[in-house]
């Protein structure tokens, strides 16, 4: 069952936790998504966050402007996930936190080669500094452990962390992911010699999404449909996904694909809502809802 729906963020809230917390077999909950940008004067990866970067007196104009347009849905769809986590039978539900660790290098073209860029990166993800205090607060306020922190594997020695890198999932999409969805219901590439090979999956609910563009680089759905995989890969057959207003759509298509083509999810429900107002405030008032049942 496929829904869209939107009402006042309180009237979602209750919507989210109701129907959540009722969802038989294992629940991951992607939230808390950020941005990195490159900070010169430390040389270091900073988390946009907006608590963070409001108090912080070496923010940058930068850093300041994305952490208002971002707004606090970082911090408020993160406390929500502590909220649902809590409600739900102990051992069933992790929360993962999305790292965006690839847009910087398009918006700040003075940052670092990528042989430098490789090394902050690392110490970004495998320092527990990166880690949100905002986040910290927040479990700590739901008097919940880091244990509810889903773990990724970060570089060639597989180092635990427990933030995900965008960039390892596309990596992950374009080596072996891509191939696979090619054969699959729904996808169908479009390799003519005189255009480059874009990969799209088309049901009749939906016009055409590109996972792969004309640069031949994994896109928004690429990397959602690739993180569903991998959570449902763990054991989750559930997923509650918060999202910024302008992946929603992409997210969107990902969740239809996961369920209706590839059958590894039972419940997806993509969460978002209008753009940050100018005090930074982001809404949560919107959901797209897919219900089925997995093969």
């Amino acid at each position: 069952m496929h829904s869209h729906i939107s009402m006042f963020e309180e009237q979602m809230r209750n919507t989210i936790l109701e129907a959540v917390s009722s969802w038989p077999g294992n629940l991951a909950i992607v939230a808390g998504h950020f941005m990195v940008l490159y900070r010169e004067s430390q040389r270091r990866l900073v988390p946009i966050v907006r608590s963070s970067i409001l108090n912080d007196p070496k923010a940058t104009p930068l850093e300041q402007q994305y952490a208002m347009e971002i707004g606090d849905l970082p911090e408020r769809s993160f406390e929500l996930a502590v909220e649902v986590a809590k409600r739900r039978p102990e051992g069933t539900t992790s929360i993962l936190v999305l790292v965006d660790d690839h847009q910087f290098k398009r918006i700040q073209r003075d940052r670092p080669n990528e042989n430098e860029l490789a090394t902050f990166r690392r110490n970004f993800f495998l320092s527990p500094s990166s880690f949100p205090d905002s986040f910290t607060h927040i479990l700590e306020n739901g008097k919940v452990t880091k244990d509810i922190l889903e773990l990724s594997l970060f570089g060639a020695r597989r180092e635990p962390t427990v933030l995900f890198s965008e960039t390892v999932l596309q990596r992950h999409f374009t080596r072996k992911t891509r191939h696979w969805l090619e054969g699959q219901p729904g996808f169908f590439l479009i390799d003519n010699p005189l255009m480059p090979k874009r990969l799209f999956y088309q049901v009749a609910t939906y016009p055409p999404s590109c996972f792969l563009d004309e640069s031949n680089e994994p896109t928004c759905s690429a990397t959602a449909i690739q993180l569903m995989i991998e959570v449902a890969r763990r054991g989750a057959r559930n997923c509650l996904s918060f999202v910024p207003h302008f992946c929603f759509r992409q997210v969107q298509v990902a969740a239809a694909a996961a369920i209706g083509s590839l059958h590894i999810l039972r419940n997806v429900w993509v969460v978002g809502g209008a753009p940050t107002n100018e005090d930074g405030v982001a809404a949560i008032n919107e959901a797209f809802c897919i219900e089925g049942e997995v093969n």
